[in-house]
């Protein structure tokens, strides 16, 4: 279950896994979504950092699994 504001989903091809997460409301939001990492974010700043579950207002992410 995701926060009401946030659209998630996951793309999956063989053995590549991806999660897309976009916060559309108009506050941050935590998702619990450990063991991911950023492939690339709205905020450049935390591209390569591991997920935290945060998304800030509008920010969205594509996750890659840690690993």
């Amino acid at each position: 279950d995701v926060h009401a504001g946030v659209l998630a989903y996951d793309r999956v091809s063989g053995a590549c896994r991806r999660r897309v997460l976009a916060n559309f409301a108009d506050q941050a939001v935590t998702v619990d979504d450990g063991g991911w990492t950023v492939l690339v974010a709205t905020r450049r700043d935390r591209d390569s950092e591991r997920f935290d579950g945060r998304l800030d207002p509008t920010e969205a992410v594509v996750l890659q699994p840690v690993g």
